[in-house]
């Protein structure tokens, strides 16, 4: 596993648990400073909302946590995939391969694998619309971000209870079963 040697903004959003946040807020810096050409959002999820991911902070070491959905950053630097997961004991970014073996490792029984939906940077960040009562009532409310939400002023919004239900077919997104 190796790290990028370019400039990843230095100051990033980050709390606990509001990972779309968390990645909507590095989409808006990375595009602002133009630091990488083919920028997409992934939400990777399934039709049960169950997956499980491994190399997660929340989980003990060598064990899965299992989410109902997880965001992450895709994008291509050097002809190389990388990916972006605040919340990954891999490095930041890491080699998308490396990801994928080491996080969605192959042999995660069929219910908890991910699916994935992608959406490109610049239509999650003009569209995207979060406004966190996914967690009201989950974590205490002093552990919300000190920023305000994302609620995006577009009427066409990309609504987090929406991304996330994989049997929905949203426009501008796609799903796949890989992020290759």
């Amino acid at each position: 596993m190796t790290m990028l040697n370019k400039n990843i903004p230095n100051k990033q959003y980050y709390t606990k648990f509001f990972c779309e946040e968390n990645i909507w807020h590095l989409c808006n810096d990375i595009l602002k400073q133009k630091l990488f050409k083919q920028v997409e959002v992934v939400f990777l999820s399934n039709v049960n909302q169950q997956i499980a991911v491994f190399h997660q902070k929340s989980a003990p070491e060598n064990q899965a946590i299992v989410w109902d959905y997880h965001v992450i950053l895709k994008t291509h630097y050097q002809s190389k995939s990388l990916i972006f997961d605040f919340d990954s004991r891999l490095p930041f970014p890491c080699l998308s391969d490396d990801y994928i073996i080491y996080s969605l490792p192959k042999h995660i029984p069929a219910a908890y694998q991910a699916q994935f939906r992608l959406i490109a940077a610049d239509i999650f960040l003009k569209e995207f619309y979060s406004d966190r009562s996914h967690m009201a009532g989950i974590i205490d409310h002093d552990k919300f971000p000190s920023y305000p939400a994302i609620l995006s002023n577009k009427e066409n919004k990309l609504r987090l209870k929406e991304l996330i239900d994989f049997s929905l077919d949203l426009r501008g997104t796609v799903i796949k079963k890989t992020i290759e």
